[in-house]
């Protein structure tokens, strides 16, 4: 039996990329006011000053470290003799995009650039969605087994709810990105919504017999 391992390259590239905001922040460093946004609300309104340095430097490294932390669950935790499913490994990207599109547009605002996070984080919230519906049904039954004890008994009723999820997925993705450009709160609702439906037919297709 193989022994389980870490995939080193994709650790240590992640990593890198979620610190790069240290980097380009450290360059804005002394053009930027001692506080930046570190939070809007609804109405694309900022609501909440953090200190710059927790902006660029502190958040890069909890993003960091929560990174290894991920990585490190899926990779230890994953059977060495079954391939890393496709949607397993774009999820290990996700926290690294988060990293640099916080800090970004954290840094934009502060500069006085014109910016709709609220857009911004509601498009990319739909587009994660959309590629994960793609590669949901793909994620195979045994993988599922060993990492989630809330599995279906049926590998047949397995693939019927992974297909249905996926579909819910890119459904729900489509319309929240479409949405996106007019109204960011109605997007959230859709997003909302479409977990609901999401967690609803994974309950009913694990206790389905």
């Amino acid at each position: 039996m193989k022994k389980k391992k870490i995939v080193w390259s994709t650790l240590v590239l992640t990593i890198i990329i979620t610190l790069i905001p240290m980097v380009y922040g450290t360059f804005f460093y002394s053009d930027l006011p001692e506080k930046l946004p570190g939070h809007f609300n609804f109405k694309n309104e900022v609501d909440r000053y953090d200190p710059k340095w927790v902006i660029i430097y502190v958040l890069p490294l909890v993003m960091a470290l929560l990174q290894l932390i991920c990585i490190l669950i899926a990779d230890l935790t994953k059977d060495p003799e079954v391939k890393e499913a496709k949607v397993i490994r774009l999820s290990k990207w996700i926290i690294p995009i988060i990293s640099n599109v916080v800090v970004i547009l954290s840094i934009m605002t502060a500069l006085n650039y014109s910016v709709d996070v609220g857009k911004a984080i509601t498009i990319f919230l739909s587009i994660v969605f959309i590629v994960i519906g793609n590669y949901t049904p793909k994620l195979p039954y045994e993988d599922a087994k060993r990492t989630g004890k809330l599995v279906p008994k049926s590998e047949d009723v397995y693939k019927k709810m992974m297909i249905r999820c996926g579909y819910a997925f890119v459904i729900g993705g489509v319309f929240s990105l479409i949405t996106s450009f007019f109204d960011p709160v109605m997007t959230i609702g859709i997003i909302l919504g479409d977990c609901l439906v999401i967690a609803i037919y994974s309950i009913y297709y694990t206790f389905k017999r």
